[in-house]
């Protein structure tokens, strides 16, 4: 039970901390994107939607991925295998047809 608690008390802090990062990019302190990252972080860790809808944000916009790749190799360790999470496969044309096939009767 405390480790339900725990998830959603995280979950809550992860949109709050994303939510006040929106905020406060229109302040003139430079603030918003660390704080938003925080939040980022922490929900990628705790709510497996938030890694889904970072990962389709990542598949559907490039410069969000490069982004991210760049992220991945430059922050500490932990943190960077928390951000490789998010990542999507790439698959080809020629691998999506052969695995279309395999699934049609």
């Amino acid at each position: 039970m405390a480790g339900v608690v725990k998830g959603w008390m995280l979950r809550i802090a992860g949109w709050g901390l994303v939510a006040l990062g929106l905020v406060m990019l229109v302040l003139p302190i430079p603030l918003g994107i660390p704080v938003m990252a925080f939040g980022l972080v922490i929900l990628i860790t705790t709510s497996r939607t938030a890694r889904r809808m970072i990962r389709w944000l990542r598949m559907h916009s490039r410069p969000v991925d490069h982004s991210f790749t760049y992220l991945e190799t430059r922050v500490p360790t932990r943190l960077g295998a928390t951000l490789r999470k998010t990542r999507f496969r790439r698959v080809g044309r020629r691998a999506m047809r052969t695995a279309q096939a395999a699934v049609k009767p």
